[in-house]
């Protein structure tokens, strides 16, 4: 059984770098299609057959801008692999796929 929930504590533990951890979630799931991150509702990573939800509350502040670094990384890997629609990920009103590219983008150069 595929356990990405593993790689995201030991992310969100330091053990794991960001971009390593998206890299090795890709990997486990045979190539991340699409991301959906809504902060403290939802993050689910979708390969070409199964969905994959993850934890998105309790966390501590760096934890979270460990989580929304993942779910950023997810989302442009998502796009690398080919992906027509990779998801959305909604952060904050200054961060968000859908209208707020550029605190999308500033999250990811943090991690790159």
């Amino acid at each position: 059984m595929i356990n990405i929930k593993s790689i995201q504590k030991d992310c969100l533990d330091g053990r794991l770098g960001v971009m390593e951890a998206v890299e090795q979630i890709n990997q486990a799931i045979g190539g991340i299609t699409r991301v959906d991150f809504k902060e403290g509702h939802k993050f689910k990573i979708t390969n070409h057959v199964a969905v994959f939800p993850l934890g998105v509350s309790g966390y501590r502040r760096r934890e979270e801008e460990l989580l929304h670094g993942l779910a950023v990384a997810a989302y442009y890997k998502a796009q690398q692999n080919g992906s027509v629609f990779p998801g959305e990920v909604h952060i904050s009103a200054q961060a968000s796929t859908k209208h707020h590219r550029q605190g999308i983008q500033e999250i990811y150069q943090r991690y790159r």
